[in-house]
């Protein structure tokens, strides 16, 4: 070969180095941006499912007695010597926070002496890492007692929600289709031992990579069995709005 035929032969191999570098490069950064907006994605899916299982399912013992549950313990009947925890049910949230008996607990741990109900809780918390960073913890404790907001594990749902909002819906209100509150207290006031028909989700989240782009989901939750003397149904529906760039 001759020094010219060899110089063509190295720029030959230079341009299809180059061109497979450049092709390279370009395919990992499409597949680590879709496999990013598909965590992403997952991660909202993740949240809805969670509300969406535990508020459906949410626990009201009122008519199984005729004054409803309450937080009491009792001598037992036949050894005076027990005492008998008689577990309540409620149901109290804000615009931000939601806190209510369900009976979605699972038992993770074979023969361990818990039942399905449970209190449950969701609300936006700063991260420990990190304070610009919010998360959507969830608290659960399989011991219902009358401290609504406190006690119980606590679980990060997602990372890095923008915001959080809840609206509950009440049959009990001045038009004939019910109207939708920014609070709700089961345990007092005008909803005293009503738990709502239904509760609407509004959750905005943006990927990590691209705070300008947001995603706005609302989803409005039907309680299976809000156990009112009045209870009446709504439907679910679920809406998605994607803003920004």
């Amino acid at each position: 070969m001759t020094l010219i035929e060899v110089i063509i032969a190295l720029a030959i191999f230079a341009v299809i180095s180059v061109f497979t570098v450049t092709s390279t490069t370009v395919g990992m950064r499409i597949k680590k941006k879709i496999s990013g907006e598909n965590d992403y994605y997952h991660s909202v899916r993740t949240v809805l499912r969670y509300l969406d299982r535990d508020i459906s399912l949410a626990f009201h013992a009122y008519s199984d007695t005729p004054i409803g549950y309450s937080n009491r313990t009792t001598a037992s009947k036949t050894n005076p010597l027990l005492s008998v925890y008689t577990p309540s049910s409620f149901f109290k949230g804000t615009k931000d926070k939601i806190f209510f008996t369900s009976t979605s607990h699972r038992r993770i741990y074979k023969d361990t002496n818990e039942t399905d109900t449970c209190k449950v809780s969701y609300y936006l918390e700063q991260d420990a890492d990190d304070p610009s960073i919010e998360n959507l913890v969830k608290r659960e404790s399989t011991f219902i007692d009358d401290k609504i907001e406190e006690s119980g594990a606590k679980y990060i749902i997602a990372s890095g929600v923008d915001s959080i909002s809840f609206k509950y819906f009440s049959p009990k209100g001045i038009s004939d289709d019910g109207t939708w509150s920014d609070t709700w207290d089961s345990t007092t006031g005008d909803n005293m031992n009503y738990f709502p028909l239904a509760v609407e989700v509004t959750i905005i989240m943006s990927p990590s990579d691209n705070k300008d782009q947001k995603l706005k989901v609302t989803e409005k939750i039907k309680l299976f069995n809000p156990n009112n003397l009045d209870s009446n149904t709504t439907t679910t529906t679920t809406t998605t709005t994607k803003t920004g760039a």
